[in-house]
């Protein structure tokens, strides 16, 4: 499945004008996907807020505790650098929406728009996708797999920092457990993460029935019938569109997108 999964990943378009990062740099260089301060900001910044809300909450008003200035400012970029915090970048006002419609699903889906943005964070994605559950996982692997994608970007001492933050992130989101001996595990999936892996899926330009076999549908779950149960439900809820007919599957999401974020997300000709 490693393969398969990079050959995915590389295939698909990535738009940058929808939210998604591309490049050698992300935040896993520094810190993990910081559930927690994420939580706490969006439980502080109203929805629909603008970005400079959320960097006044961060910055001017510490709503994350932090000590000092400088960290108040470095967990602001991080956060940006995560989850963008913009209001007209659909990745993340795709995620502030549905976090608010349910809250067992928000750490799978902060790791998956953590993984649409942080380029060092998704060259692991075989890793995890290769591994059954309960299988060892080690940091280790997180640092040999970013070490030859990214080769010259750390030295060794930033290499292992980086493949810690990497393995608190899987765990952070459920795919991994314990504490210093890590294993796999899978992550519950909702309601609300199935329907953002689906439109993750959807914004890369793929449609139809392969929406439930894209990388971030597996990292949603390994299971393609639990995540169609998971999406029919939320379809239930009216939180999307997703409809089923044989084979045909319809998907929409008509209070996500707007006309020119369809448009961009069409796949190319």
């Amino acid at each position: 499945m490693s393969s398969t999964a990079v050959t995915e990943i590389r295939r698909e378009l990535l738009p940058e004008q929808l939210g998604f990062r591309s490049g050698a740099r992300g935040a896993h260089a520094s810190r993990t996907i910081m559930f927690s301060d994420l939580a706490a900001l969006l439980e502080s910044v109203p929805v629909g807020s603008r970005k400079p809300n959320y960097a006044r909450a961060i910055i001017e008003e510490n709503v994350l505790g932090k000590a000092t200035a400088a960290t108040r400012l470095e967990s602001y970029e991080r956060l940006s650098q995560l989850y963008s915090l913009d209001h007209s970048v659909v990745v993340f006002r795709a995620l502030r929406q549905i976090w608010n419609l349910e809250r067992d699903g928000r750490s799978l889906m902060a790791l998956l728009c953590a993984v649409a943005r942080d380029p060092i964070l998704r060259v692991t994605v075989p890793t995890i996708l290769d591994a059954q559950d309960g299988r060892a996982l080690p940091s280790e692997l997180f640092r040999v797999q970013v070490a030859s994608s990214m080769p010259d970007r750390f030295n060794e001492r930033s290499l292992r920092r980086v493949a810690g933050n990497i393995a608190s992130s899987w765990t952070q989101s459920g795919h991994l457990r314990g504490r210093q001996n890590k294993t796999r595990a899978t992550p519950v999936c909702t309601a609300g993460a199935a329907m953002y892996s689906i439109l993750l899926g959807y914004l890369t330009g793929v449609r139809g029935k392969a929406l439930l076999s894209t990388v971030w549908a597996k990292i949603a779950s390994p299971h393609q019938e639990t995540l169609l149960q998971a999406a029919s439900a939320a379809a239930r809820r009216g939180w999307f569109d997703f409809k089923r007919s044989g084979e045909i599957y319809e998907v929409r999401f008509p209070d996500l997108l707007t006309p020119a974020e369809e448009e961009a997300s069409r796949e190319p000709d």
